[in-house]
Formats: C-alpha cells, sequence, structure tokens
C-alpha cells in the first residue's frame, strides 16, 4: 500500500499546486462550485485490476456545516447499491470509499455512476489509484455541464 498512498498524496498535492497556481487575473467561463454532480471512474490505460482504489474527496468552502449525498444506481455482488450521507464542516474536506465495482472498464452505457448531492455548494475530486497507474479529475457540476466535449489522449 506504500505506492497506493504515496500515489494519492501525489495526486491531492498536484490538484492543490494546479489549483494555487491559477492566476487570480483570468476568469473562467465557468464554475467549479456546485451541489450536484454526476461522476464516474473510468479504467486506468494499462489497468492490471488489482489494488484498485476509488476515492471521492469532497471540499467545503462554505461558512456552514454541508451535508453530502453520495448514491448509485448500479447494483454490486453483494445485492447492494453504493451510497454514504457525508457531514462536512466549514471549510473542510472529506474523502470518500467508493467499492471498486463501480469502476467503468472499456467505452460502454453504464450505471456504474455516482450521484452526489449537497446543501451547499461544494468542490469534488475523483481519485482513482491502481498498482503502476493513477488518474484524477476535478468533477465539473451539472449546471455547468453542456452538450460538446473535447477528449484528449
Amino acid at each position: 500500500h506504500t505506492n497506493i498512498n504515496s500515489s494519492f498524496l501525489f495526486c491531492v498535492i498536484s490538484i492543490t499546486i494546479l489549483m494555487g497556481g491559477v492566476s487570480s487575473q483570468r476568469k473562467c467561463k465557468s464554475n467549479v462550485l456546485g451541489k450536484n454532480f454526476v461522476m464516474g471512474f473510468p479504467d486506468n490505460y494499462g489497468s492490471l485490476e488489482s489494488n484498485i482504489e476509488l476515492h471521492i474527496l469532497l471540499v467545503s468552502f462554505n461558512t456552514e456545516p454541508t451535508e453530502v449525498k453520495l448514491s448509485s444506481q448500479f447494483l454490486l455482488s453483494d445485492g447492494t447499491t453504493f451510497g454514504s450521507i457525508v457531514q462536512l464542516q466549514p471549510g473542510d474536506y472529506e474523502r470518500v470509499v467508493v467499492p471498486s465495482e463501480l469502476e467503468i472498464i472499456g467505452s460502454v452505457k453504464s450505471y456504474e455512476t455516482i450521484l452526489i448531492e449537497s446543501d451547499y455548494k461544494i468542490s469534488v475530486y475523483a481519485i482513482h489509484l491502481e498498482d503502476y497507474t493513477t488518474d484524477g479529475y476535478l468533477a465539473i457540476p451539472v449546471e455547468n455541464l453542456g452538450n460538446q466535449y473535447v477528449v484528449a489522449t
């Protein structure tokens, strides 16, 4: 688990540096803070499908406590679905472990997605850790999603 823990730390530090490195003079056309998110975990390139860890990092920028609900319609192998309720304190963050069965393998239509609903605006990060490969992204709130996308590979 040393590789996975160091990979997680690397992702968090990288995201922090990227967020801090944005010039205050530039104006974004969209906002990464929101109350509703839909997200998934696509498989990593070269995935060995071993030691998979999926994490969601919920970050509050509010002055009030925030309740965040996470849910998925995907039926897990034990017959249940994934769901969690997290209480975020003002200005705090929480890491939520997601069942590895919610990794989306290949290019398919899938219910292996997660709905995130929050009382107040939050920021959401996805972190996907596997042996020899790590991936992560900043989720875009549903209200800021468009209908034209460019995928760079």
